[in-house]
């Protein structure tokens, strides 16, 4: 699943997108879409997009978020759109590679279990060895 993952854009990706790049996005995504696809969206993601809209646009787009609860399957088919015009933007290259300035996930590497003796705990002690043959 993580191999998967990491060669899919995903709409917290945006979080990626500089300023300029912004510039671009927001001018090919409609108001509404972005209602709908920020419904519960990450608020760093809300906050991004916030620095890049006129106050006043801000404003009725939280008002458009606010009023309008999408249900979640329409909040997921705006994140979709979204996610497919930003896509088609990095293909034309209009916008850079999001995915590529995702922040690598933390290794885990898990330690290597002690070994257990097939007897369960110390070797036995015996008092007196038993005669060679």
């Amino acid at each position: 699943a993580d191999v998967v993952r990491s060669r899919i854009l995903l709409f917290e990706d945006l979080n990626q997108l500089e300023p300029r790049e912004w510039s671009i996005v927001l001018s090919q995504i409609q108001l509404d879409d972005w209602g709908a696809a920020l419904h519960e969206a990450e608020q760093r993601l809300c906050q991004a997009l916030e620095k890049q809209m006129l106050p006043k646009t801000w404003a009725i787009l939280t008002q458009m978020r606010d009023i309008y609860a999408p249900t979640e399957e329409q909040a997921d088919g705006a994140r979709e759109k979204v996610v497919r015009i930003v896509s088609a933007l990095m293909k034309e290259g209009r916008i850079g590679n999001l995915i590529s300035r995702r922040p690598a996930a933390p290794i885990t590497v898990e330690a290597e279990p002690e070994p257990v003796p097939a007897f369960g705990g110390e070797p036995p002690v015996f008092e007196e060895e038993l005669p060679r043959v």
